[in-house]
Parts: C-alpha cells; structure tokens; sequence
C-alpha cells in the first residue's frame, strides 16, 4: 500500500502500485516526489514568533531553511517531530528573550538574535552541527571596528570589536546571552565604559572603565559579567584607565616582591618625589617639604662599617635640640633654630667649647 516517507514526505509507492491519492498514475506521482524534493532543498518555512511556542508541521519541517522573526515577549521553543533531520535557521526575531529549536519531547539548541545555525537531530534531541555569528565566520572569531556605542548582542559571542573613539558598550540582559558568552573590546581611540543591562554587574561594579589601548575579554555568567582587562601599552610602558585609577594589590591581595632594574626611579605625582637607583645606593629627591616618620628614626649601619649621615649645615630634631655644622665646626644649640646660643661647640681641630656651666656628676 502507498504512504509518504517520514521525513521529506515523498510518495512510497508499494510493488505494481501506479497512484496515489488524487495521483492518478505514476508519472503524476513522479511530479509530486520531485516537486516535494525541491521544496526540501530550496522552499523556507517563515514563522513569526511573540510567546508560544510553536510546533512545525510536517510539511514545514521538510525545508532544509527555516526563518524566524517576530517581537519576542517570552522566550519561545519551536518544535520538530523527533525525526531524523538537518536544517539550516535564521533567528531574526528581536525582543530580549530566547529561540530554542528542538524536538518535541528532547532538548535543544537556543539559536542567537541575528544569528543563524546549522542544526541536525539525532531522532531524539537536536545538537549543534555548526553556529554561525551576525558576521558570517564559523570558525574563528568576528572582527569588527566600531566607531561608537553598541550594544553586545547574543550574536556576538566569540566576537572582537575594535572601538576607534570613546564608547559605551551596552549588554543584553545575563540570562539572554547565556553562561560562557565571551565578547572581546580593544579600546584603540577613547575610554570604552562597560555598561551591563539593568542591576547586572561587571566585576562586581555597574560600570567598568577600559582604557585607551587596553583590550578586556569579558565571559557572562548568566547573571554577571567577568572581564580580564590587558593593560594598556604605549611602548614598553602598562597604564591603568585613569590617572590615579588602579592600584597594585589590596589590603588583602598583596604582592610579594617588586624588582626593578640597576638605575631604576620611582615617581610620585610625575616626578615631585623621586627615589633613584646607582650602584649600591639610593638617591632620594624632590619632597620640598622633607620626609615624615611616624615613630622613631633609627638609622643601623653594618657592624664592620662607618655609618654617615650627610646633611645641610642644619640638623633639627622636634625636641628643640639644633645642630648646626659650618667650616668644620659642630654647634649644638638646646634652643632650637632661633637660638643663636651656642651650648656646646667642637672645632676642626678637636677643640671643645662649652658655654654655660660643666657639671659632672658621678
């Protein structure tokens, strides 16, 4: 007895059977199953989707390219038979929510906003056989330049956009883009400002600064964002997004060690203060104002060797002790600077001079 086949619904017909239906002979039948080939090959089945699901008839099912399109208000599941198959689908459909393509009673494949996916089912569940971005590549990243703000779509996964000015990247919401969406920014232009959808955080902040010249991989949770930011180089020199805007570790995340180089400098506010490296000493310099220590200053030299202290001609402690050194003479005034008394007074020549009373007691 004469059926239609499973799949491409083509007319089977039984050993010295000639009709079929309304197929009177077998060259009527011939037209049908050639005519239902090339709808499988060329035809597109176009749904419009809002919030319900939708199940594809057999009819549909057989075009290899299905298009979807529609204002999404729910996220949407279109169904096959579970049969066997393959097809080629465009999710043009807009709204922030998700298209999965599936069979009936297994699981699926969410296909990305302006994306388009080659899929195929076992008879059971279908699986990706191929997942293609807005871009065109299915097999390497997307690259693309942007010259402004945009918004990272589901479509983007994997991608790399290049922003040549100061631009806000903004997200569709976690949940849409789905856990290990990863989108690439190279800031080549201008401070790019990640700006996640709603409440949704990137590194546990609303907003997060990349820099001029700094590039950051970015991976969605599916509630969050996680960004590892590369620094920015200019030369052989790493800056931070802003000025004043990065620190070295944290209060409770701290460096080991930091090695620099013979000759090395250390700056603060570009050079006000400096701390230079030379051959087995330091040079500090800048720091019009002196230094500070909030304790004691205990200066320890090797057992084996001369401690020097090399100073101005004036040495002041804030007891009101002043010391003073000119032409090879050591003054020690217990007044303080404004004191013009000298107590105690060694010359070039190792005399001492005392003026006031000796006592000695002992």
């Amino acid at each position: 007895m004469a059926s239609l086949s499973a799949i491409l619904q083509l007319v089977d017909l039984a050993t010295g059977e000639s009709s079929y239906g309304s197929y009177a002979n077998w060259g009527e039948v011939a037209d049908f199953n050639f005519s239902a080939l090339e709808d499988a090959v060329g035809e597109v089945t176009s749904k419009t989707l809002s919030s319900s699901n939708v199940t594809l008839t057999a009819d549909e099912e057989r075009s290899l390219l299905i298009k979807l399109s529609g204002t999404l208000s729910a996220n949407v599941e279109v169904r096959t038979n579970d049969r066997k198959g393959f097809w080629f689908v465009t999710n043009d459909t807009t709204g922030d929510f998700t298209v999965t393509f599936k069979t009936t009673s297994g699981t699926g494949i969410v296909v990305p906003q302006a994306g388009r996916a080659i899929l195929v089912s076992d008879g059971t569940n279908v699986l990706r056989m191929m997942n293609v971005g807005a871009g065109g590549s299915a097999s390497r990243p997307v690259y693309a330049s942007k010259s402004g703000s945009y918004t990272a779509l589901q479509s983007d996964d994997g991608a790399i956009h290049e922003y040549s000015a100061t631009a806000t990247v903004s997200f569709k919401p976690a949940a849409l883009l789905g856990a290990g969406w990863t989108y690439v920014v190279r800031a080549n232009g201008g401070i790019v400002t990640l700006d996640p959808n709603a409440s949704e955080l990137v590194n546990g902040a609303t907003t997060l600064a990349i820099a001029d010249g700094t590039s950051a991989i970015i991976v969605c949770t599916g509630t969050a964002f996680r960004v590892i930011v590369i620094l920015s180089s200019v030369g052989n020199v790493n800056l931070p997004a802003s000025d004043d805007g990065a620190a070295l570790g944290s209060t409770s995340l701290k460096w080991s060690d930091l090695f620099l180089a013979s000759g090395g400098v250390i700056n603060w506010a570009s050079g006000d203060v400096t701390v230079t490296h030379s051959s087995n000493a330091l040079a500090f310099a800048g720091a019009s104002s002196g230094y500070s220590f909030d304790a004691a200053l205990s200066i320890t030299g090797a057992a084996s060797a001369t401690t020097t202290v090399t100073a101005g001609t004036d040495m002041i402690a804030t007891s009101g002790i002043y010391t003073r050194a000119t032409s090879g003479t050591i003054s020690i005034r217990p007044g303080g600077a404004a004191d013009t008394t000298n107590a105690f007074t060694i010359d070039s020549s190792g005399n001492a001079t005392i003026n006031g009373t000796l006592t000695v007691t002992g």
